[in-house]
């Protein structure tokens, strides 16, 4: 079983061995269902890394800490010590749990903790959506040849469009006005950001 474990969580794992986990894994096989586990497990597995693992930053002596107080929480049942630990796993990996996940970290690091793990949610979903308006803006300037404009509307639905369908010039006229929308409401950073690109695919 624990071997089976290992080799799971080396196909994600920072370090070499993920000795913690397997201990605790270890100590609670008996009182949780395997197949919960297993599921549990797949689900770290499978998680996106989103933003800079805090793994990296921490010593192991820190995140030994962090296993401990899980493991000696008197509030959380053994499921719940295991769903909390690979809660935490995910954390310092750099994923995001999932919100029942997140409701276990909280009763053992307090609200604070949580309160980070969401501002990294929201910092990701912004930085992400800038990162598409690029790629967008990029993609589509490729494809139609179109000269840099302000605003995204008049750049997509210009005249340059004659190898193009009506339905399709539709199509991007309701994608423009939208992007469009979405320009509008970006730092003055981003903006620059997406200004630059264009700049550079002229």
């Amino acid at each position: 079983m624990l071997q089976f474990l290992e080799n799971l969580l080396l196909k994600r794992r920072l370090r070499k061995r993920p000795e913690f986990e397997l201990q605790y894994f270890e100590k609670y096989k008996n009182l949780v269902a395997w197949d919960k586990i297993v599921s549990l497990l797949e689900e770290y597995k499978s998680g996106d890394i989103i933003f800079e693992p805090i793994r990296l930053k921490i010593t192991e002596q820190d995140e030994e800490v962090l296993y401990e107080n899980i493991d000696k929480s008197e509030i959380l049942s053994p499921q719940e010590k295991v769903e909390t630990i690979i809660g935490l796993m995910m954390v310092l990996d750099g994923s995001f749990p999932k919100p029942p996940m997140l409701s276990l970290l909280e009763k053992i690091f307090g609200k604070e903790f949580v309160e980070m793990i969401e501002k990294k949610r929201e910092e990701f979903k912004d930085d992400i959506a800038t990162k598409k308006l690029i790629r967008l803006t990029k993609e589509w300037k490729k494809y139609t040849g179109l000269k840099k404009e302000s605003p995204f509307a008049k750049k997509f639905i210009g005249t340059n469009f004659d190898p193009l369908t009506k339905k399709a010039r539709e199509h991007l006229k309701e994608i423009a006005e939208e992007l469009d929308e979405k320009y509008n409401k970006l730092s003055p950073e981003d903006k620059a950001k997406v200004d630059a690109m264009s700049k550079n695919n002229k």
